[in-house]
C-alpha cells in the first residue's frame, strides 16, 4: 500500500515520487483514495498516471529553488478548485520528489483557496499533515505574503 500524507481529510493529500511503484499499486491508490486529480511537480511525467487519469494528471515540473513559476502553480490550484465546485467531493494528490517542498507549496495554495485562509494559515495546516513541509524558505516566504482570498 502506498503511503500518503493527509492534508485535508478526504480532499487533499501529498507524497513523494510514485515513479518506482508498479502501475497496479498506483491504480489501487487512485481507487482507494478516490483521487480525481494528481499534480506532479518533479522530473519526468509518469506514463502510468497519464494512462490511468488522462487530463486529470497534471505534470508541471518546477525547480525546488529560488526561481519558481508561482503563477503556473496557481493555475493548477484553480483547476483543483474547479473540480470541487458545487460541493463535489474529490480528492487531490500533489507529488514531488520527496513529498515536502514543491508538493507542500501547491497543497498550501489549494488549502488557501478551498478554506479561504491566509497563506500563513494554509502553510500551518499543510505542516500539520506533513511535518517539515515547505522547508524551502522562498516557498514559505511566498505563502506568508498571501492574504485570504
Amino acid at each position: 500500500m502506498i503511503k500518503v500524507h493527509m492534508i485535508l481529510p478526504d480532499r487533499l493529500y501529498q507524497r513523494g515520487d510514485l515513479l518506482r511503484h508498479p502501475r497496479a499499486a498506483k491504480e489501487e491508490l487512485i481507487t482507494r483514495m478516490q483521487l480525481r486529480l494528481i499534480a506532479g511537480l518533479y522530473g519526468p511525467a509518469d506514463g502510468d498516471l497519464q494512462a490511468l487519469l488522462g487530463d486529470l494528471y497534471v505534470h508541471n515540473p518546477i525547480p525546488d529553488g529560488v526561481r519558481t513559476d508561482f503563477e503556473a502553480l496557481e493555475v493548477i490550484a484553480r483547476r483543483a478548485l474547479e473540480l470541487t465546485a458545487g460541493g463535489r467531493e474529490c480528492a487531490i494528490l500533489t507529488l514531488c520528489h520527496a513529498g515536502r517542498n514543491r508538493s507542500g507549496l501547491l497543497s498550501a495554495m489549494i488549502v488557501r483557496q478551498l478554506l479561504r485562509v491566509s497563506g500563513t494559515e494554509a502553510l500551518r495546516l499543510v505542516r500539520a499533515g506533513r511535518p517539515r513541509a515547505v522547508a524551502n524558505p522562498h516557498f514559505a516566504a511566498y505563502l506568508e505574503e498571501l492574504t485570504a482570498p
